[in-house]
């Protein structure tokens, strides 16, 4: 159980097993490691590539350390439990797990608390503008319905870069076009959802299953900005998407 002081010297960066190290019980050490590249692997790209600023990169570091920080901190306390070397506490261990097996509600609340570390990957900091509720948790994977009443999943139309997402709007018609064209300039992809087979569906795309309503936690009509690697970098309303998408950019490239 190990975190490096610094994940980054100059040019040179740290990730997985090079950044953390963790015991094996919650199997999460390869995982990391995934997440750290995802991460950053993008970040690099847009420096290198442009127009982002090198001042991204420090962004990598503070998004993911906490994390790998709680999974590392979910497996010692699993390993204790796992393998106390002291015959009382072996003992004790036994007698508590054997009366919460007979309450299977408290069993499972016990699971669900103890593993919200491993499912919560959330960014509360770094490249998020008003961090909570959608903007900065990881996108969902739902499957839509296409005009052909096909099913797919959201993926499909995403691509590898950055994605606008309207949930019940058409972003080209409620960002204004200086906003949209610098996104656009980024080739960033443009996708619209509809709520449903009674509203208009201007890209094709239909919340078949209500798997994305219900993820974004409401009625309303938004826009999201999503990330390469898939995590939210905004969310508004129609009409607060111009603000926020402009403020994400300039997170970007300051």
């Amino acid at each position: 159980a190990i975190i490096a002081e610094r994940w980054r010297e100059g040019r040179v960066f740290l990730a997985g097993d090079a950044a953390h190290m963790t015991p094996p019980f919650a199997g999460q050490g390869l995982n990391s490691g995934f997440r750290d590249v995802t991460n950053l692997s993008w970040k690099l790209a847009a420096v290198v590539k442009g127009p982002a600023s090198g001042d991204i990169l420090d962004s990598y570091e503070l998004e993911r350390k906490d994390h790998a920080r709680a999974l590392i901190d979910t497996a010692l306390q699993l390993g204790q439990q796992i393998q106390p070397i002291h015959p009382q506490q072996a003992a004790e261990r036994d007698a508590f797990f054997a009366e919460l097996n007979r309450d299977p509600g408290a069993m499972q609340a016990m699971e669900d608390e103890m593993f919200n570390s491993i499912l919560d990957r959330s960014i509360d900091k770094g490249l998020v503008v008003d961090a909570g509720g959608i903007a900065g948790r990881l996108l969902i994977q739902p499957v839509l319905k296409t005009d052909a009443g096909n099913g797919v999943l959201l993926d499909e139309y995403l691509g590898d870069g950055f994605s606008i997402i309207g949930f019940d709007c058409d972003p080209q018609d409620v960002l204004g076009a200086e906003v949209l064209q610098q996104w656009l300039a980024l080739d960033a992809r443009v996708v619209t959802i509809a709520r449903s087979d009674d509203t208009p569906q201007p890209r094709g795309l239909t919340d078949k299953l209500g798997e994305f309503g219900d993820w974004l936690g409401g009625d309303t009509a938004c826009v999201l900005l999503v990330r390469p690697a898939r995590f939210c970098m905004a969310a508004a309303t129609p009409s607060k998407a111009d603000d926020q998408l402009g403020r994400a950019r300039q997170l970007l490239v300051a």
